[in-house]
């Protein structure tokens, strides 16, 4: 059961995988500088619906690995909320925090696609010196989400491959691959840096061929940007 009809819940809906004893819920707030309560609320009172109309099910909530920054937004502030909630009210739940997730989207929220928006425009791109990120391709998602939900040991994972990339350095990947030259402006901001605690989710990638998906960040960058016009 998968709800939702963005990049996550789309990714889970043309996959070959069933998940027929889980609420994939995939249907969460997508802009992460939303300032909107009612979007929040939004999202906590459908999460709540399908919590107990559907005990006998797994929930499977994506949230962020962006918690761990020192800076908490209001977009993490609800993340915090809603994992709290679902730890609170859920018999039998898996959150799984997320890094920035690359796949065929129209989100100009999206990190990858804002800064190919702002490169195809000519814009100067705003990057916080010193801030790096970890990415992951959408399509692999279901994959690892279908090996972790049979495992009752994991209620809570960070999600990251060992693919950390400085801002500076994807964006001279994105310069390579979408031959154009990336006009800069940088800042100064410590927290919006942070270091994801993915030790549990390398040990069980090791333990399961995760390696072996597509974690390389310019593998990732060309195969949804090369080519690619508009967003």
């Amino acid at each position: 059961m998968v709800i939702g009809n963005g990049l996550i819940a789309k990714s889970f809906l043309v996959s070959d995988l069933y998940f027929d004893d889980c609420v994939i819920f995939a249907s969460g707030v997508s802009n992460s500088t939303e300032l909107q309560e009612l979007q929040y609320d939004r999202e906590k009172k459908l999460l709540l619906k399908l919590i107990y109309e559907h005990p006998e099910k797994k929930l499977v909530y994506f949230s962020t690995c962006s918690i761990y920054s020192e800076k908490k937004s209001a977009y993490l502030t609800h993340k915090l909320g809603m994992e709290e909630l679902i730890r609170s009210c859920c018999q039998d739940f898996l959150i799984l925090r997320l890094p920035n997730i690359v796949g065929y989207s129209k989100n100009p929220f999206q990190l990858t696609n804002f800064l190919f928006k702002k490169i195809l425009d000519g814009e100067e791109v705003p990057v916080f010196k010193g801030t790096s990120r970890n990415l992951i391709d959408v399509e692999d998602l279901p994959k690892i989400v279908k090996i972790i939900v049979s495992d009752s040991s994991y209620n809570i994972l960070d999600i990251a491959f060992e693919n950390r990339i400085d801002m500076m350095d994807l964006l001279a990947k994105f310069e390579l691959i979408l031959k154009k030259n990336v006009s800069v402006k940088i800042f100064v901001n410590s927290e919006l840096n942070y270091a994801i605690p993915n030790g549990e989710f390398l040990a069980l990638a090791n333990a399961n061929a995760f390696l072996g998906f597509n974690s390389d960040v310019y593998t990732i960058l060309k195969k949804y940007y090369s080519g690619r016009t508009c967003l």
